[in-house]
């Protein structure tokens, strides 16, 4: 699939605000085996910082987990059509996409990340002043796209070859998550056929701001609202099921449910504070995967949760479902 050239293949200049940041973030799962991860670098060269989760789950709720946000930034993260933090790194690919590498606890892995689509940018799927409210405070250049995951993870003596799909992002420019009251970033597919983002933020002073599109056989198509409610637990943080709906710009609506969950963790951002799952998808009668992330911090975004029903929550190794 064709690149989209507004998105950078190499580490961007820096720019001079406090507040510049550079992250990739993507999530994959392999549905068939119930396997799923979640990983993100970012990069705050002004602040000295960079941010890093990587988190591999697989069929019996095993995990590792590593999230933090005060990582010490050094100029050997950043090398040409690469990024790196610990032992976490992506190299983007030519025809879109990316491939991952990563070493952690007793966990090895070498992903690769296909795009589905040309990859979207905020301003082409919402009018321009949504599209810079959303973008102001969470990074003015903003890519989404969907993909097709293929590779190999080791856990220990155990060694899957996963494939499956998955969505990513990649973002630049300055990011203050101070004014974020709550935020949902959601997305998910069933390969070609089929594939969205739909994402909602309240912010300090702003009216609610959302948009999203979905993408079928390439096509984009821009996203008019969206509802889609999740169903937590009673820990107050994860979650165990989303149902809703799409609603496009031409008048469709396309009813949406996750189910099935297959793990998750909690992340930050600074004081910023959210969790990630993995689910199967049921998107009229096909069958595929989603992310969900939604962000209310919990604990005030003082302090990071530590007692959840359905996710990792501390660094190392562990097992989901064992709240600690």
């Amino acid at each position: 699939m064709p690149r989209n050239e507004s998105e950078s293949a190499t580490p961007v200049s820096v720019g001079p605000e406090k507040s510049w940041n550079e992250s990739q973030w993507f999530w994959w799962a392999d549905a068939k085996q119930r396997v799923c991860g979640f990983h993100r670098i970012a990069h705050q060269p002004n602040r000295g910082n960079a941010h890093i989760w990587n988190v591999v789950i697989d069929d019996t709720g095993r995990y590792t987990r590593r999230v933090s946000s005060e990582v010490g930034f050094s100029d050997a993260m950043r090398g040409e059509s690469h990024w790196s933090v610990e032992r976490l790194s992506f190299r983007q690919r030519e025809q879109g996409g990316l491939d991952c590498e990563m070493k952690q606890d007793d966990v090895r892995m070498e992903l690769s990340f296909e795009d589905l689509y040309r990859a979207v940018s905020f301003d082409e799927v919402a009018p321009s002043d949504i599209a810079k409210n959303m973008s102001e405070d969470t990074a003015p250049h903003h890519f989404e796209v969907a993909g097709r995951i293929k590779g190999t993870v080791e856990i220990g003596n155990r060694t899957i070859d996963v494939s499956g799909l998955g969505h990513r992002d990649h973002s630049w420019g300055p990011r203050d998550v101070a004014n974020i009251q709550s935020s949902t970033w959601t997305n998910g597919s069933v390969g070609e056929e089929f594939s969205f983002f739909a994402t909602a933020a309240a912010m300090r002073g702003r009216p609610l701001i959302k948009l999203g599109y979905i993408v079928e056989h390439g096509t984009v198509t821009p996203l008019s609202d969206w509802n889609l409610y999740p169903w937590m637990e009673v820990d107050g943080v994860t979650y165990c099921k989303v149902t809703g709906y799409l609603q496009t710009v031409n008048g469709r609506r396309i009813d949406l449910e996750y189910t099935d969950l297959m793990g998750g963790t909690t992340v930050n951002l600074d004081e910023w504070i959210g969790f990630e799952n993995a689910f199967n998808l049921n998107v009229e009668g096909k069958r595929g995967v989603a992310n969900f992330e939604r962000a209310v911090n919990p604990c005030g975004g003082n302090r990071m949760p530590t007692i959840l029903l359905n996710g990792a929550s501390e660094d190392g190794t562990g097992q989901i479902g064992r709240a600690q």
